[in-house]
């Protein structure tokens, strides 16, 4: 939006709400509080969408003139459902419940799901991978509001799509530990990057 329709569109909304504003005033709010050096703002339906609000995410900005067909196959991409929160019921706890927060997180079943769905992804199978997604939205809910992950449905889609090999190498400490090469499917595309990588550092 350019800075003159910003401007324009700012006033009338504004004037609608608290009768008239200036344009002094309109344009000092759109430079104090909208147009913020190094923030992006992503409108509250888009973030609804996608599982959450970003309220102070931190973000990667990918140029499209530099990464033409990532950027085209992230514009393309239609998810075949949303990912919304679920805040029905909220957690009743004080206000100085920080150490109660990080204690819950360690047992927490983000990092597990998250390792589920990458496995899903190894697998060709971005229809699991969705609905580990929703289980995980759950989870990262868990830490503030009334919900759970469902357990029955994560140990079913693990029970069909296993673990990716090279998962199972996160802890490796050295190079020459790990194996020279890893079962892979067709659809693994990072087993596949790991064989080649590993085969042409020896």
């Amino acid at each position: 939006m350019t800075d003159s329709g910003m401007l324009e569109l700012l006033m009338w909304r504004l004037g609608r709400e608290n009768g008239s504003v200036d344009a002094v005033t309109a344009a000092e709010i759109a430079d104090k509080q909208l147009r913020l050096d190094g923030t992006f703002t992503l409108h509250s339906e888009t973030a609804k969408r996608n599982g959450g609000d970003y309220d102070f995410d931190w973000i990667c900005l990918v140029e499209g003139k530099r990464f033409p067909s990532f950027v085209d196959d992230r514009f393309s991409y239609r998810p075949s459902g949303e990912n919304t929160k679920n805040k029905q019921n909220k957690k009743e706890s004080p206000w100085w419940n920080l150490a109660q927060v990080a204690y819950s997180a360690k047992g927490n079943t983000i990092g597990s799901i998250t390792d589920l769905k990458t496995s899903c992804l190894a697998a060709g199978r971005a229809d699991l991978a969705d609905r580990c997604a929703v289980e995980l939205q759950k989870a990262l809910d868990q830490l503030k509001w009334g919900v759970a992950p469902n357990h029955e449905e994560i140990a079913k889609i693990r029970q069909e799509v296993g673990t990716a090999s090279w998962l199972k190498l996160k802890r490796i400490k050295r190079v020459s530990d790990l194996p020279m090469q890893l079962p892979t499917t067709p659809t693994d595309r990072i087993g596949e990057l790991y064989n080649y990588v590993r085969k042409g550092s020896v």
